[in-house]
This record gives structure tokens, C-alpha cells and sequence, in this order.
């Protein structure tokens, strides 16, 4: 599994660290269902700016269209990570849907409802939760 040479080729891309280590996250573009000549992509305004917050993504070729969840669910995401269990270390491509879980916020120790990428170690087999950034 190789690192990507830059984030303009990916859906999404996190680097996490934690005491035993880092985990590394991405999940590439995919080629259009239709044409199959260049990736998908958010659509771009008149002024060239990207709409970040477009629920779909576009091909700039020929015009395709797919909505986010769908799009976002076909992908594959890959991981490097150290074990924040085990502390070994370990690569696995998982489909790319995160799952709503329950966690502890460190700052005030009340639970709260995120959105992770859940995948099991492949040494130990207990589950690794990358979760989605809070604010």
C-alpha cells in the first residue's frame, strides 16, 4: 500500500497520532461510471472556486452525475496504522462508510454521537475508530 503524492487525488485524507503511534487514513477518487476517463470530482462555479459543500459529485468530461452518499459508499479506504492496542503495526483497505458511535469527549466526559471509520486490527482484532474531525 502506498501513500498518495498529494491530496488532490482523494476523497478524504486524515493523519492521527496517539500514544502508541499514528494512523493514516485516505480514500482516492474513483475513475466516472460512464465515460471512465477522468475522476470525480465536486462541482466547480463560474469562478473556478469548488463547491465544498455540493451533496453530489460531478465528471468534468462528460457531465455525470452521482450523489454524495452514493458516491462516497462505493469507495475503498486504506489504512497504515499502529495498533492503539497491540501497538503493532499494519496496513488494511476497508470500504469507505462511516457508522455513528458513542465516545467519551476527553474535554468535559459527557458521551457524544460521531461519525467514525471503524476497521478491526489485523493482529489483535479489536476494532480502531478513526473519528470524523469535532468542532
Amino acid at each position: 500500500m502506498e501513500l498518495p503524492s498529494s491530496t488532490d487525488g482523494c476523497v478524504y485524507f486524515t493523519r492521527r497520532s496517539h500514544p502508541k503511534g499514528t494512523i493514516i487514513a485516505w480514500a482516492p477518487r474513483e475513475k466516472c461510471t460512464s465515460c471512465k476517463k477522468s475522476f470525480m470530482g465536486k462541482p466547480v462555479d463560474k469562478k473556478g472556486k469548488i463547491r465544498i459543500r455540493s451533496t453530489e459529485y460531478t465528471c468534468k468530461d462528460c457531465g455525470n452525475t452521482a450523489q454524495k452518499e452514493q458516491y462516497e459508499s462505493s469507495l475503498t479506504a486504506n489504512v497504515i496504522y499502529d495498533c492503539p492496542h497491540c501497538g503493532k503495526h499494519g496496513e488494511i483497505s476497508v470500504p469507505f462508510k462511516r457508522k455513528k458511535a458513542k465516545i467519551v469527549d476527553p474535554e468535559d466526559g459527557k458521551t457524544k454521537s460521531v461519525e467514525v471509520l471503524r476497521f478491526p486490527c489485523s493482529f489483535c482484532k479489536k476494532d480502531i475508530d478513526v473519528t470524523k474531525k469535532m468542532k
